[in-house]
């Protein structure tokens, strides 16, 4: 492995870091402090989008991660992209009550089958939300 690609892996694990800390202030906070969840939402929401970018990879570790907040947000993101796997990753999280994971989940699934989710997407480095991805 050449230095630079070492240098590449070691900046994709530290974003991957961010984005998973940032889903688990979210989480936690949602319901304590909305200051600062939302600015963790916006934080995680963004590097998301600028990942994405370059392939879904992370998504399908997101899913498989021990932290269930973790696993929920994958699975949201991964929904326009891989249904089946989303769907079953959200319905694993039905029963968890741990800050409201288990409620969000049906709620994702909820709007998901009625079609009224939206998904980010940066344009010109601001969040754009769009609805007409549907698979």
């Amino acid at each position: 492995m050449t230095e630079q690609e070492i240098s590449n892996e070691n900046e994709a694990n530290s974003i991957e870091n961010e984005i998973i800390g940032s889903f688990l202030i979210h989480s936690k906070e949602s319901s304590n402090n909305y200051k600062l969840a939302n600015k963790h939402f916006h934080k995680y929401t963004k590097l998301m989008c600028k990942v994405l970018e370059n392939g879904n990879e992370i998504l399908y570790k997101f899913i498989k991660h021990n932290e269930p907040a973790v696993r929920l947000k994958g699975a949201y993101y991964l929904l326009p992209i891989d249904k089946k796997i989303a769907e079953k990753t959200l319905k694993s999280l039905y029963k968890i009550p741990e800050d409201l994971i288990g409620f969000n989940a049906k709620m994702i699934m909820k709007e998901w089958k009625k079609k009224s989710l939206t998904f980010p997407k940066l344009k010109d480095g601001k969040l754009i939300w769009e609805k007409n991805i549907y698979i």
